[in-house]
């Protein structure tokens, strides 16, 4: 499940989104149903999993909205940065896997050694910050809250909006 986020440069409201937690219904709203539609059809074996990397950026746009807005997207504000990165890689991780990626990530490597052998990620070429270690235990920590204890954003709207 994508994230979401807030562009100025773009009319979201044309849109229909007014806002972050508005956005981030809808994506929950359309990945449910979506996944509901497929496991009508597909044997119980191959029920679908969604990985809500949506609900943990929600999360933190509630609880952290500073780091939200400097720290989880790239220069265009719709790619993940390095840190939104290792957030979704953490959710993703933890449900498929059934728990978190263990920290540090090998016994003889640090946080700033993982970022080492990653590609460049920026459109400009200019290096965005990486999560330090404190951060990546923070992300690490809310991943495990939204897929293991079922952490739900509060402004999400569980209500689905008829078209």
């Amino acid at each position: 499940m994508t994230w979401a986020y807030w562009r100025e440069d773009i009319d979201m409201a044309e849109m229909g989104l007014v806002d972050v937690p508005t956005f981030a219904s809808r994506l929950y709203h359309g990945y449910t149903q979506y996944a509901k539609t497929l496991a009508e059809i597909l044997p119980a074996a191959q029920k679908p999993r969604i990985a809500p990397v949506n609900l943990a950026f929600l999360l933190i746009h509630e609880e952290n909205y500073s780091f939200w807005k400097n720290n989880l997207f790239g220069e265009d504000n719709f790619h993940p940065s390095p840190s939104g990165t290792y957030l979704a890689g953490c959710v993703i991780h933890a449900t498929i896997f059934g728990q978190l990626p263990i920290h540090p990530p090998t016994l003889d490597m640090t946080i700033d050694s993982l970022w080492g052998k990653a590609r460049a990620m920026q459109f400009s070429g200019e290096d965005l910050d990486l999560p330090t270690e404190d951060e990546a235990l923070y992300l690490r920590w809310i991943a495990g809250r939204v897929v293991f204890d079922g952490d739900f954003p509060e402004s999400l709207s569980l209500e689905e909006e008829t078209q």
